[in-house]
């Protein structure tokens, strides 16, 4: 089976038709950015345990300690980071509210693509996360 991209449907969210026998069998869409994901799995990892990786929210989300951390859609980062310095990191560039139900979510941010080109800009980001993690309070649902 020959996987093909397929960039006459949309070319910023490449689509991949697998091919057999030059037949469409199947239609795979790839959700999040996967060199943002390996990036950011890069710079959890030195310093951390990454407990799990998620497919969520559309994107791909990495637990630490048990925990929602950061996640990685296909042209922003999802960053959990402290309510408290909410305010400051919002009027960074690229940063926006998280707003999934139309309501904004104090504590989750999103962050552009193109603010996160660099090592250094990304481990910002990730870094603020990680800090956050180890005081967040786990969303674990507990077992009846």
């Amino acid at each position: 089976m020959l996987l093909t991209p397929d960039e006459t449907i949309n070319p910023v969210r490449p689509v991949f038709r697998a091919e057999k026998n030059h037949k469409q069998i199947n239609r795979i869409e790839l959700a999040y950015n996967e060199k943002l994901a390996d990036r950011t799995r890069e710079i959890i990892a030195n310093t951390h345990k990454i407990t799990e990786e998620k497919k969520m929210f559309g994107g791909l989300c990495f637990m630490v300690n048990d925990k929602m951390c950061v996640g990685v859609e296909q042209e922003r980062l999802m960053v959990r980071l402290d309510p408290a310095v909410y305010d400051e990191v919002i009027e960074k560039e690229g940063c926006k509210p998280m707003d999934f139900t139309g309501k904004v979510m104090k504590g989750y941010v999103f962050v552009d693509v193109e603010a996160l080109k660099t090592k250094k800009q990304l481990k910002y980001w990730v870094t603020l996360a990680l800090d956050y993690n180890k005081i967040a309070k786990s969303s674990k649902k507990k077992k009846k």
